[in-house]
């Protein structure tokens, strides 16, 4: 079964897609991935900016990234750099869409649609449910998006299509997600629970209480998407005990680059980040020890009483093992959801529906 779907040339011009290739571990899947969203970009002519993050030594892998930022901690940057991106788009484009880039969309005229409903909504998740794949495109499971669903657990990490008006207002993505990515999540949802991490509590509750004042208008597109596997991602958990426990003020743990990204100065902490972007070999097995040999036992004469065998049926052949990757995103708070998602209006069903169909005879006129 193909999941990859050509998207249609967008008719609507107010919108653009934001994405930033970060691959710490150098991961030939990460690249792959990058590329495989640009060239389905470029082919249905969607405007697109996007960023490379550079970490340490490493050289440049996109063809022509609209910025190339430096770095030498391994920390979550992409909402940092969405943030840095964004300030270089031009101002015609009023809309954004910040996307993965191991996701593809269910729709062909995807863009279209998220930007009419930009028209009455300041913030949209851009779909309904995301399907996890295997890397032999076999389906793992699929889970209702966090918008449609109210969960607060949201399956796809931090995705977004935002009016730029909104997004002044919100100042962006908090910038020190760096260490507990996808906050704007929570901080729409149930804005008044803290996270409990003492580098981040004054900062996320400044932000999300600010969002709280706006109290914007929400909502998810009827969409389907499909999340590819994305490169190696180890266990978060040591790495999360520490950032719970440590007790430095920010600006001593961490400095602003030139590059506008922050890096930290402590080389144990700056350890656990890395690590999770590094192939974990296995445990290696102790050896056992071998066994005495055993003195044979003599004999007994005996008469033996051999048991009737008792046939028995075929064997059954059972299903395929599915394959696990670990393909399951951080999430770095669970809470209670404590707001409502508002029931879309049927003129913007009607509005969606003449874009869709806008899309369609402009693709025809193209033949």
């Amino acid at each position: 079964m193909s999941f990859d779907i050509a998207y249609a040339n967008p008719v609507r011009k107010d919108i653009c897609v934001v994405y930033c290739y970060y691959n710490p571990g150098k991961n030939a899947v990460v690249l792959k991935n990058a590329q495989q969203l640009e060239s389905k970009l470029k082919d249905a002519n969607i405007p697109y900016f996007n960023a490379e993050i550079l970490i340490g030594s490493a050289t440049a892998s996109l063809e022509s990234p609209t910025l190339t930022l430096n770095a030498k901690s391994a920390l979550f940057y992409m909402e940092s750099a969405w943030n840095l991106i964004e300030k270089v788009i031009p101002a015609n484009f009023t809309k954004v869409c910040f996307i993965d880039i191991n996701l593809k969309f269910g729709r062909e005229d995807w863009l279209d649609c998220l930007s009419l409903m930009l028209n009455f909504y300041d913030i949209i998740q851009p779909y309904s449910e995301v399907t996890f794949l295997n890397s032999a495109n076999e389906i793992i499971t699929t889970v209702d998006s966090s918008m449609k669903s109210g969960s607060l657990v949201n399956p796809q990490c931090n995705i977004w299509g935002v009016t730029r008006s909104f997004f002044a207002k919100i100042n962006g993505f908090l910038d020190r997600s760096i260490i507990s990515p996808g906050l704007l999540y929570p901080a729409l949802m149930n804005p008044n629970v803290s996270l409990g991490i003492p580098l981040l509590n004054v900062s996320y509750d400044e932000y999300a209480a600010n969002i709280q004042v706006l109290n914007g208008n929400i909502r998810y597109l009827n969409c389907p998407i499909y999340s590819l596997p994305n490169g190696i991602f180890n266990s978060t958990s040591n790495l999360n005990k520490t950032l719970k426990s440590n007790k430095n003020t920010w600006n001593k743990l961490f400095t602003m680059n030139s590059s506008g990204l922050w890096d930290i100065n402590d080389s144990k902490v700056g350890g656990l980040f890395n690590a999770l972007y590094v192939t974990v070999a296995p445990k290696p097995v102790a050896p056992v020890a071998p066994v005495a040999p055993v003195a044979p036992v003599k004999p007994v004469a005996t008469r033996a009483i051999v048991a009737p065998v008792v046939p028995t049926g075929p064997v059954v052949p059972t299903g395929p093992v599915v394959p696990t990757e670990p393909v399951a995103p951080l999430v770095p708070v669970v809470l209670n959801s404590t707001r409502s998602i508002p029931a879309i209006s049927s003129s913007t069903e009607n509005e969606a529906s003449r874009a869709a169909a806008a899309a369609i005879v402009a693709k025809l006129l193209k033949k």
